[in-house]
């Protein structure tokens, strides 16, 4: 599932060109910092992946191309606070390797390098995909209650997206049955019924998954 997307089209430097020098400086490595930080509202795993399309833009014609000159890097810094708290310690970056990393927050920054100063990285699209692990939700021996609105059940964490609900009823009769409303990643309503539509207090357990939330 991919749940973030960042794209970009970029070379780098004071005259727009990543090595085309300033006043005879050379740079020799850019960075594009994401414009936002990816927030899981609490700490869990997620798998990163990502795509870069990237060439390589030559501007001495007369010199042979050279290979190898220019890299891309993915970087990656992450913290266990609330990124959007101001206060956030982040680690420091480091090059993404495809697999699971544990955070709330997320930063992301591309690093472009270049060892010729007659080279420069030029990249097109980059995208960076997190999918979250699915996880569970439940709550046991909960009273039903008799309102007429029924019992509001709110998750102890929300979910990004919600698979489905499973309601065990404990002292169910014959012909009784329950219904389940407003299911959001938030919660659901549940209300047990007599067979003759009369509102009972019957006690339950409940058991939700889905996916994590991410905030970007």
């Amino acid at each position: 599932m991919v749940l973030l997307q960042q794209k970009a089209s970029t070379t780098f430097a004071a005259d727009g060109l990543f090595d085309g020098g300033v006043d005879g400086v050379v740079a020799t490595e850019g960075f594009y910092d994401f414009d936002s930080v990816v927030d899981l509202t609490a700490k869990q795993t997620s798998r990163v992946s990502f795509n870069i399309t990237q060439t390589r833009r030559q501007y001495d014609v007369v010199k042979p191309a050279s290979q190898g000159t220019t890299d891309c890097e993915l970087q990656i810094a992450t913290t266990d606070d609330d990124p959007a708290s101001g206060s956030a310690t982040f680690s420091a970056f480091s090059r993404v390797v495809a697999g699971d990393y544990s955070a709330r927050g997320f930063k992301f920054r591309l690093k472009m390098n270049t060892i010729d100063i007659d080279d420069t990285p030029v990249v097109s699209a980059l995208q960076v995909n997190l999918s979250l692990e699915k996880r569970t939700e439940s709550q046991g021996n909960l009273a039903s209650g008799t309102s007429g609105s029924g019992k509001v059940i709110t998750f102890p964490t929300a979910f990004g997206s919600i698979d489905g609900i499973t309601i065990m009823g404990q002292n169910m009769n014959s012909g009784e049955f329950y219904q389940v409303t407003n299911k959001t990643t938030s919660g659901f309503t549940i209300t047990f019924k007599e067979s003759n539509g009369t509102i009972v207090d019957r006690t339950f357990d409940y058991v939700a998954q889905g996916h994590g939330k991410i905030s970007a």
